[in-house]
């Protein structure tokens, strides 16, 4: 039996959750998605789950991604990876993390290739 990923989804972009979520749908893993619009939700959620992978969008109203990288990580377990979603460019993006641990940084455009999902899982989780 494959183990069942916890996934925790941020991204203040309703149709960018929606194509995510489908994304994932088609990866063919089995998992329990967590979605929220809310960073500050997502904080919470990550409190309370015990999260495996975190999608999480760069650029939200309420809290940036590095920011909520750097509240979240304490209540992640040490194992968890997250993938940053964003539309800038990725140099800019990875300067924003410098320091801040970070699996993956992707342009939202390339996750909606149907075999994005899948490639990400099973290169972090070799499953």
């Amino acid at each position: 039996m494959e183990k069942v990923l916890n996934i925790l989804l941020i991204d203040d972009n309703a149709v960018d959750r929606m194509s995510i979520s489908r994304r994932l749908r088609q990866s063919g893993y089995e998992y329990k998605l967590f979605e929220t619009g809310s960073p500050v939700e997502g904080l919470e959620i990550a409190r309370d789950q015990n999260i495996d992978c975190v999608f999480l969008d760069f650029h939200m109203p309420e809290l940036d991604g590095p920011n909520w990288v750097t509240q979240a990580r304490p209540s992640l377990a040490g194992n968890t990876k997250i993938i940053v979603m964003t539309n800038m460019p990725e140099e800019h993006v990875q300067a924003k993390f410098k320091g801040i641990k970070v699996d993956g940084v992707f342009q939202k455009s390339s996750l909606v290739k149907p075999t994005a999902m899948q490639e990400i899982l099973q290169f972090l989780f070799g499953i």
